[in-house]
């Protein structure tokens, strides 16, 4: 009984890591997408992909300050 439920706590443990690694991977891949809109937005539209990035940045900044 006892080693049934340390070998469900560690399932567990290893379940958590792993979602906790997916979430990182999710949230790097956010970020590499966003730097990739970023440059395809400068590349169409010139200096106003800049002040267009800004404002969402801002927006972002605002968005952390909230939570």
């Amino acid at each position: 009984m006892v080693h049934a439920l340390l070998l469900e706590r560690d399932q567990q443990k290893q379940r958590i890591v792993e979602q906790q690694q997916r979430g990182d991977d999710l949230y790097v891949e956010n970020l590499r997408l966003q730097v990739e809109l970023g440059r395809l937005k400068k590349w169409y539209y010139g200096p106003r992909a800049d002040r267009e990035r800004l404002g969402a940045v801002v927006a972002q900044l605002r968005r952390d300050a909230g939570s």
